[in-house]
């Protein structure tokens, strides 16, 4: 009994893990620079002291590049600033939640402007509130 009552705490454990965004999740990069995944490090200057821990959509964050395609500027285990999109976790809205199906998020440079020219697919709205108008217009859908 005692067996099956743990195997069932870490099923639930497992799934609240796979809903947000943590130091060490692996993401997808959506725009169009050679890199295709990366894996969080750290946050950059985060609103309060009690969100080091878990990343929200619009925050920056420091990304190390896992997988990288063929390029002369990009290379596997380069850091990078970057910007989270994208994220697997209910988003409150007025008219109700939406929730993406994958945490994804596009390279940004030391000026935190985006590195590549393009991103690809939706984009979340709540960008617009952090100021981020320049990435939703290159968006090719913003949801």
């Amino acid at each position: 009994m005692i067996k099956i009552f743990l195997e069932r705490k870490k099923i639930r454990e497992n799934k609240q893990l796979n809903f947000m965004l943590f130091i060490g999740s692996k993401v997808k990069i959506v725009d169009n620079t050679a890199a295709t995944f990366g894996k969080c490090i750290r946050i950059i200057n985060p609103p309060s002291m009690f969100s080091n821990r878990a990343f929200c959509l619009g925050y920056v964050i420091l990304v190390s590049l896992l997988k990288v395609k063929m390029d002369k500027k990009l290379k596997k285990g380069d850091i990078h600033l970057a910007l989270i999109v994208r994220i697997n976790k209910n988003v409150k809205r007025v008219y109700g939640d939406i929730r993406f199906f994958e945490n994804h998020i596009i390279l940004l440079n030391k000026k935190y402007l985006p590195l590549g020219n393009k991103i690809k697919g939706p984009v979340s709205q709540e960008l617009r509130n952090r100021k981020y108008v320049r990435i939703l217009s290159m968006s090719t859908f913003v949801f």
